[in-house]
């Protein structure tokens, strides 16, 4: 709605009410219109962190479920120092959780080896390679030792 069709809406609804319902609706708009360009900023600044917060949880869940659902890592070299928990029911402390195929899987919030190992492969899942069009590049030392 335009602005003068707005203010048009008004100057008739004030032909219809008496002229202090019409001063008291005028005032609860303008103080309303106000509120929002001063609330808006305010609502942003203290809800960001929140929404920081619901999506690195969320992008940590979604590493879990992929990790399970490839059921990786293998026993070996790799498998040796994350342990991946499964239960039948959500569970508590923990670091991450996810619910996979009805099970709920997670690591445990005391388990510092699976923490690391489990940060570690959320900053590899997460790496970006710009795309260059070349291929990986190599850096070798070119001087003399």
């Amino acid at each position: 709605m335009r602005a003068e069709s707005f203010l048009n809406l008004l100057f008739r609804l004030e032909d219809v009410m008496t002229n202090r319902t019409a001063r008291t609706a005028l005032l609860l708009i303008a103080a309303l219109l106000a509120a929002c360009s001063t609330t808006g900023p305010e609502i942003i600044r203290g809800g960001r962190p929140a929404y920081n917060d619901a999506i690195l949880s969320t992008n940590d869940e979604q590493l879990l479920q992929n990790v399970v659902r490839m059921r990786f890592p293998e026993r070996g070299a790799a498998g040796k120092g994350i342990r991946i928990m499964s239960s039948s029911s959500q569970p508590s402390q923990v670091r991450v959780a996810a619910q996979y195929h009805g099970r709920w899987y997670y690591i445990d919030q005391t388990d510092e080896s699976s923490k690391q190992w489990f940060s570690m492969m959320g900053l590899l899942a997460n790496a970006q390679v710009p795309d260059t069009g070349i291929g990986p590049l190599l850096t070798l030392p070119a001087g003399k030792h």
